[in-house]
This record gives C-alpha cells, structure tokens and sequence, in this order.
C-alpha cells in the first residue's frame, strides 16, 4: 500500500512538473504567446498566456488521470493482466508529456521553433520505439496496444500482430530518431515524419485482419 502510494505521489509531481515550469516563466511572458509554428518554425497563431495553463501545461496531468482512471473503466479487468508492463507505460507516458510539455513552454517563451523541430522529432521518435519495446509482452486489453477487432477476437492473433507491429514501432521511432539528428538541415523531416506514424499504425491493423484470415482458413 505504502508503495503504491509513494509511486502515485511520483506520478503526479512529475506531471506538476510544467506547471512549476510555466510559473516560473510566468512572468516573463508575454500577454499573447504563439501557440502554433509553420514547417520553418516560425509562430503563425497566438493566444492569450493564461491558455498555456490548460495546453500545454496540462497535458501531462491529463495523461497522469486518464491512465489512473483506465482500470477502473476496464469492463472485464483485462489491464489486471498487464500490471507490470501497464506501469512501465504510465510511467513512459507520463514522463514523455512532461517533456513535451516543457518543450512547448520553452518554445512559446522564446517564440520560435527554429533549430528546434528536429529535437521534437527526435523526442517523438524515441517515444514510438521506447514504446513498440513493450507491445511483445502485452496482453490482450481494451486500451493499449493494436486494438483491432480481429486481434481483441483471437488472443493467438493479437500476440502475432504485437510482436510485428512491436518491431515496426521501434524500427520507426529508431529512424524517425536518426533523421532528426544525422539528417541535413535542408531535409523535410515534418514531410517525412506523418507517412511514417500512418504506415506504423496501419500496417500492424491490416497485417492482424491478415493473421486472422489465415488462421480462420486454416481451421475451415
């Protein structure tokens, strides 16, 4: 009991941490911030700074609660079977909105994404392979992973999807990783960047339709 709370406590001050941040700087900023960048990095919309206090300061917290809240929403407690890997996600999770949280804060205060972008990529990137890292051992569930309806229907589909789509995930966050730094300035990393998360998350949903077709005409 007692860790589980000391490990809740950790959860959320670091998901308080932009917060800390964002006060911290509070003052320095200016009354309206930019809040989006085009391809150059350069700012092409702005909003009154009190709106950093929901996005981006809080999306780690959200992020924090959601996954609190997901076991107790899981209506056949299929999470209870993934406890250890679960955490190991919440904990990435967590840490990950937290830094990009803090980027985006970093970013608004300086009012400009150049020379930048290709840090967020590579923070993106280590994030999809950090995370294919765990689809392997992932057990069937409503929440996480490739949740397609031929995987939740076949346990023996879902493990083969996983173990495929766990390699492309970590295949693509690792490239999406080196372009942003061994890439030349001039290349078009954002161009790139959607293709790559598209083909990661479609290619593992029809290779399990595919999985599933074989085994079905295997027992037929």
């Amino acid at each position: 009991m007692k860790k589980n709370i000391a490990r809740e406590l950790f959860y959320l001050l670091l998901a308080l941490v932009p917060y800390t941040y964002l006060a911290l700087i509070y003052s320095s900023l200016p009354d309206i911030v930019p809040t989006h960048f085009n391809v150059k990095g350069k700012a092409d919309d702005w909003s009154a700074k009190g709106s950093l206090w929901l996005i981006p300061a809080g999306l780690s917290l959200f992020f924090y609660l959601l996954m609190l809240l997901l076991p107790l929403i899981d209506p056949k407690q299929k999470l209870r079977r993934n406890t250890g890997k679960f955490e190991h996600i919440r904990f990435i999770l967590v840490l990950f909105m937290t830094g990009l949280s803090c980027f985006l804060l970093y970013v608004m205060k300086n009012q400009s994404m150049e020379h930048l972008d290709k840090f967020m990529f590579a923070l993106l990137g280590l994030f999809f392979a950090v995370l294919g890292n765990f689809f392997p051992s992932l057990k069937p569930n409503y929440f996480i992973g490739i949740r397609s309806p031929w995987a939740l229907e076949n346990e023996h589909v879902w493990k083969k999807t996983h173990q495929f789509g766990g390699r492309l995930w970590v295949f693509g966050g690792l490239l999406i990783l080196l372009l942003a730094f061994v890439a030349p300035a001039s290349f078009p990393i954002d161009r790139v960047f959607l293709p790559l998360v598209l083909g990661m998350a479609i290619i593992p949903f029809i290779y399990s339709y595919v999985v599933w077709r074989r085994l079905k005409a295997a027992a037929s």
